[in-house]
């Protein structure tokens, strides 16, 4: 398994309605750093690579096939 540069073996991948507030909340509220983001052209997080630590976490925007889960 190719692991790239400055990720951990490990690294969550997030799909969630609403992501520029969760990035907003990621940032300001857990001291995440964006790494980069990825959007369509009308502003849909595509992917998002967030640093905390040495840690790399991605975030999207959930849509078509790209449901978020549900609660129980």
């Amino acid at each position: 398994m190719h692991v790239p540069p400055s990720f951990t073996t490990l690294f969550p991948y997030l799909f969630v309605g609403g992501a520029h507030a969760y990035l907003d909340f990621l940032v300001r509220g857990l001291g995440g750093e964006i790494v980069g983001v990825h959007q369509t052209p009308d502003g849909v997080v595509r992917n998002a690579q967030l640093r905390f630590g040495d840690t790399t976490i991605m975030v999207s925007e959930a849509g078509e096939g790209r449901e978020p889960p549900r609660g129980t």
